[in-house]
Formats: C-alpha cells, sequence, structure tokens
C-alpha cells in the first residue's frame, strides 16, 4: 500500500503528561500560603482587554486573563436563515469553540459534550442582557474562540462576547462581567483559577471530594443583576452561597476596566 512521505506518522490525538499527574486540592496553596504561580488565594489574575481586533467583523474583542486568551467576533444583526424562524424578537446565536492546540488535550474540529453546555451558559448570560425586542426578524451571531486555556476560559469568553457585542453597537440593558472561584474546603476559594486549579472529579480520592468545585458567575455591573450560574462539584448550600457573593464581587470590580477599555476604543469624537 503507498504511503504519503510528506506527512509525519504521528496521531491525530495527543495529550499532555500534565493530565495524568494526581491533583490533591490541599496542594493548591504551598506552605506560605501561596498558589503555584505566586498569587495569593485573594488576588485576581492580571486581565487585558482590547476591541477591533477582527477587522472584517461588526464588533469583536480580545481578552486575556493571565494566560487564557479569548477573541470573539459579533456579527450582525442580519436576516434570518429560514423564513418560518421570523419572530418578533430576534434571536442571538452563539459559537463556543476550543482552538485545537489550547488545551493540553488537543481539541477536535466538531464540538463536543463540554462545549455545547459552555455555549449554553454563554447563550443564557447574554440573552439577559441583549435587547432583542429591538431587532424583530433578525438574529445576532457571537463567535468565541479560545486560543489558550489556562483556566477561567468560560469567564473570559463572557466578559469578551459581551464587549464584542458593545463595539458592535448592538443595544444592551448593562455590560456582563463574569469571574469563577475554585472552591476546596469551607474557607479556601482561589479568585481566577489556572488550569491545575480548576475542577477534575477524577482526580479526587473519595475523602476530599465534598465541599470542592468551581464556580463562574456571570453579572450586569450596573443594574447588579445575575445573568448566568455555572457550578460544578459538590458543595454545602453556605458554601455556595459565599463563592457567589465572592464571585459578584470580582466581576462588579471588572466595570471599571470594560468601560475604560469601550471608552477608549471610540478615539476622538468631534461634536
Amino acid at each position: 500500500m503507498p504511503t504519503d512521505s510528506r506527512r509525519l506518522p504521528v496521531p491525530e490525538v495527543s495529550h499532555s503528561p500534565e493530565l495524568f499527574c494526581s491533583s490533591d486540592p490541599t496542594s493548591l496553596i504551598n506552605d506560605d500560603s501561596l498558589r503555584k504561580d505566586g498569587r495569593n488565594p485573594e488576588e485576581i489574575a492580571g486581565i487585558f482587554m482590547q476591541c477591533g481586533t477582527v477587522s472584517q467583523a461588526k464588533g469583536s474583542s480580545f481578552c486575556e486573563l493571565h494566560k487564557t486568551k479569548v477573541i470573539c467576533s459579533v456579527y450582525g444583526p442580519k436576516d434570518v436563515e429560514q423564513k418560518e424562524d421570523f419572530q418578533m424578537i430576534g434571536k442571538l446565536k452563539c459559537d463556543f469553540k476550543f482552538a485545537p492546540f489550547s488545551c493540553h488535550k488537543r481539541r477536535g474540529h466538531i464540538a463536543d459534550l463540554e462545549e455545547s453546555e459552555l455555549c449554553e451558559v454563554l447563550t443564557q448570560a447574554l440573552s439577559s442582557s441583549v435587547c432583542l425586542h429591538r431587532y424583530p426578524k433578525s438574529q445576532i451571531e457571537v463567535y468565541v474562540i479560545v486560543l489558550e486555556n489556562n483556566g477561567s476560559a468560560l469567564a473570559a469568553a463572557i466578559t469578551a462576547a459581551s464587549l464584542a457585542l458593545a463595539d458592535a453597537c448592538i443595544e444592551q440593558y448593562d455590560i456582563v462581567a463574569a469571574a469563577s472561584v475554585r472552591v476546596f474546603g469551607k474557607e479556601n476559594f482561589l479568585r481566577d483559577p489556572t488550569f491545575h486549579e480548576e475542577y477534575f472529579p477524577h482526580q479526587l480520592s473519595k475523602k476530599n471530594d465534598f465541599n470542592n468545585g468551581v464556580v463562574t458567575v456571570a453579572l450586569m455591573p450596573t443594574l447588579n443583576q445575575v445573568c448566568g450560574v455555572l457550578s460544578e462539584g459538590c458543595m454545602e448550600s453556605s458554601v455556595l452561597q459565599e463563592a457567589i457573593q465572592t464571585c459578584t464581587e470580582e466581576a462588579q470590580n471588572l466595570y471599571a476596566p470594560l468601560r475604560k477599555c469601550l471608552t477608549s476604543n471610540l478615539g476622538d469624537i468631534n461634536v
């Protein structure tokens, strides 16, 4: 059977060796009460945001949270694809995708179950903020691509998507800011967890699987309304409530950087 000598005989799927390392939640903080990246448990990750990164899109944004990089583009509003989908309330179509090279485990080109779940959370969070009644018989398309996943990818994606919608001049009740917290134990909360700090149930033993998880909250800061919550893991109601409150406070603090990013993108306006 002839072979193609121009191609390397390597597998299509690859895994990082770090995926097979055991993870103990008690080792997330060292003896100096610091995380592996040098941050305090209450210290948030550095964030960088920029609008207008995709010239072909009506609105776009780029968000970098620590080492997690997300790019988002918005198209529309435009006519719906099928006539039977006509309705007086607009339609918001979202697409969430990890780039094949973005994760420790190589991603496929077809969306998997995790990406479909994150896409639903993204759609729920944005649908609460966009004034869809102002766009009858139209649809707005939001495409999010994670270029590098080092943790808190969903929070960065929601923030970048709302920023791109504002850059596209889509009417919103308020911009959406999102934050995530890693929970282990009743009093240990790690803000903006990295990939190694995220919740992986298959790496936990039965003795430390309680009050372990990660919580992501999407918030409209000006209205002070929560528009999306995703909780993974097993936690008591009091611990979950405290984790949501911690995420809400962090998302509220993101309003000033988001507003500064939008105003700086306007440039000089002649009145």
